[in-house]
């Protein structure tokens, strides 16, 4: 795990998030610019994710922009540092 915008302390509440329930999948991506979170975003509900969570409040536009799209999916904003 390098260290990006998913610290490891994002990383370790996320490993024990998937552990404690039963997601049919998880995924994470790491050091998305806030310029490419609305493709980011938009690739994780497109492919059928239920929840998303971007960790920094930088993605906050994104996740509003995209969120409007997929009202199916949950978005989460988790504040970085």
């Amino acid at each position: 795990m390098h260290v990006g915008n998913f610290d490891p302390t994002a990383y370790a509440a996320w490993e024990k998030m998937v552990a404690s329930h039963d997601f049919e999948r998880a995924e994470f991506a790491e050091s998305v610019a806030f310029e490419q979170a609305v493709e980011t975003l938009t690739d994780f509900a497109r492919r059928g994710f239920g929840l998303v969570i971007a960790h920094s409040e930088g993605y906050q536009a994104a996740v509003h922009r995209v969120a409007a799209e997929f009202p199916e999916t949950r978005f989460v904003i988790t504040p970085a540092g």
